[in-house]
């Protein structure tokens, strides 16, 4: 038939528009499965390079010949470890984009032009929006979406997904060494040093035995000179891979923060799959 129109092809006032995929994992599925693989190929790398870096610490002398005790890594992180991230953030919000083209057209109401997968920087905005009267076949589509809260103070993954995806478009996201110090778990001073002798001070920050996250060069503790072999500490200390820019994300744990975006992605997907709106 020469004047017909394939059934995966939009028509808007008589143009056709690109050729849409009627299942949804044929489309924004292959995003969501490629950040998934970038996360696990990440964290592969990151546990290659934790296995060559020792316990984190390193010793020095200060300028009054005492020892201290500082986080140190033998391994520095890849800088194209922060591109690798930026891949994820476009795939998974590139993939939300695709998810709410496909729920629209399958529900109806196909989408003219470029539509992002709507999330607001305010609750007021999202509020206006949300009490706009859908088309009835939209009206099951609405409520899961608004379900989701996706607004700066409703939903904090999907708000930092949208913020990270936009800020890594201008900023490469950058990674950095970290360290989780638990502080001394244990210190024992040999019998002969007068306990009114401070030989050991520990970081003032650990004093109150909060977990601290430390970056390169951190000091731990202080060991007064010539008593280093009659002071045996022992220490609690994790290694992990952090943000190092952008700001909104500064020293948080790089996997677990990705798999959390990826997350709420995918209970965005089940939102709508439950709903009936994903094919």
């Amino acid at each position: 038939m020469s004047g017909a129109t394939p059934n995966n092809v939009l028509l808007v006032s008589g143009e056709e528009l690109r050729p849409m995929t009627s299942r949804w994992s044929e489309s924004g599925g292959i995003k969501i499965k490629r950040a998934n693989q970038h996360i696990s190929d990440l964290h592969a790398a990151i546990e290659t390079m934790a296995a060559g870096n020792r316990d984190g610490l390193a010793k020095d002398r200060t300028p009054q010949g005492d020892t201290v005790v500082f986080v140190h890594f033998d391994r520095t992180t890849d800088p194209l470890w922060g591109a690798v991230v930026g891949e994820v953030l476009h795939n998974l919000r590139s993939g939300l984009n695709m998810l709410w083209r496909h729920v629209c057209e399958n529900a109806g109401n196909p989408v003219r032009g470029e539509a992002d997968f709507p999330i607001y920087a305010t609750p007021e905005a999202f509020d206006a929006m949300s009490r706009r009267k859908p088309k009835t076949r939209m009206q099951g589509v609405m409520e899961v979406y608004c379900a989701l809260k996706p607004y700066k103070g409703g939903n904090a993954a999907l708000w930092l997904l949208h913020d990270l995806n936009n800020i890594d478009k201008h900023q490469l996201v950058t990674l950095t060494n970290r360290a989780v110090t638990h502080g001394v778990v244990r210190v024992q001073l040999g019998p002969d040093i007068p306990t009114t002798l401070e030989v050991f001070r520990p970081n003032a920050k650990l004093m109150g035995g909060t977990p601290i996250a430390a970056e390169e060069g951190t000091p731990l503790y202080f060991i007064r000179s010539g008593f280093e072999d009659k002071v045996n500490v022992h220490t609690q200390i994790t290694t992990f891979v952090a943000f190092g820019q952008p700001e909104v994300v500064k020293g948080e744990a790089v996997i677990p923060t990705l798999r959390n975006l990826a997350g709420v992605v995918d209970g965005a997907i089940e939102a709508f799959r439950l709903g009936g709106f994903v094919a």
